[in-house]
């Protein structure tokens, strides 16, 4: 991973992820079962896009993205999410589970380095 893939990954993702929250939570019933696991497939697979696309990663990396992540939502959704929404966004457990999500997926779903030689060693 270089620093322009995490600074271009992270921008991508933080973007995604406010225009995802606003539209589920901000004007969606998340009481709604069939909503909220379309909520959590959504950030699952917009994180899936961007790690696949930041290059191969080993596991130290994802390690880092998923800190680097972690402060950057928290930093966004309160500044930019927070105003759409309102902050009240902190006070749900959807909210603080849908972190939980997408720091997992970044951890499970990473071009792993190790699968990448493997497959080279063929």
């Amino acid at each position: 991973m270089t620093i322009a893939s995490l600074l271009i990954g992270t921008f991508a993702s933080q973007v995604l992820f406010v225009l995802i929250k606003i539209f589920f939570i901000g004007s969606l019933d998340m009481d709604n079962g069939l909503i909220m696991a379309a909520y959590y497939a959504a950030l699952v697979l917009v994180t899936i896009a961007v790690v696949r696309r930041m290059g191969i990663l080993n596991y130290v990396e994802s390690i880092f993205l998923v800190g680097v992540w972690f402060f950057t939502i928290l930093i966004v959704d309160y500044v930019i999410t927070a105003s759409f929404i309102g902050l009240y966004i902190y006070k749900i457990w959807t909210y603080w589970l849908s972190l939980l999500v997408i720091l997992l997926s970044v951890m499970i779903f990473h071009k792993a380095l190790h699968v990448q030689v493997r497959r080279a060693n063929k």
